[in-house]
């Protein structure tokens, strides 16, 4: 959520911050994977669904992040993001 602002802010473009936001993901979500298998609280019934979706969503993602009008792409995001926030809000 604050990737891609923070870094809009030392002078990267939009879609480069976008970009570079995503490929942070990587990482992080597999550290962060590692932590929860560690611990236990991983479902791995899950995690072929998961991986397909992930997949299709981040290929087209990056095709569409190309096509679109990056005021476009911000208002994704920003709709994404406070549907994501609600979600935890509420439950």
């Amino acid at each position: 959520m604050l990737a891609v602002p923070l870094l809009q802010k030392v002078g990267l473009t939009g879609r480069e911050a976008h970009a570079t936001a995503i490929l942070l993901i990587l990482p992080v979500a597999g550290l962060s994977f590692l932590f929860y298998v560690w611990k236990g609280f991983y479902d791995f019934s899950i995690l072929l669904p998961t991986a397909i979706g992930v997949t299709a969503g981040g290929y087209v993602g990056a095709k569409l992040l190309g096509k679109l009008p990056m005021r476009m792409v911000n208002w994704i995001f920003v709709v994404l993001q406070a549907v994501a926030g609600i979600f935890l809000l509420l439950r």
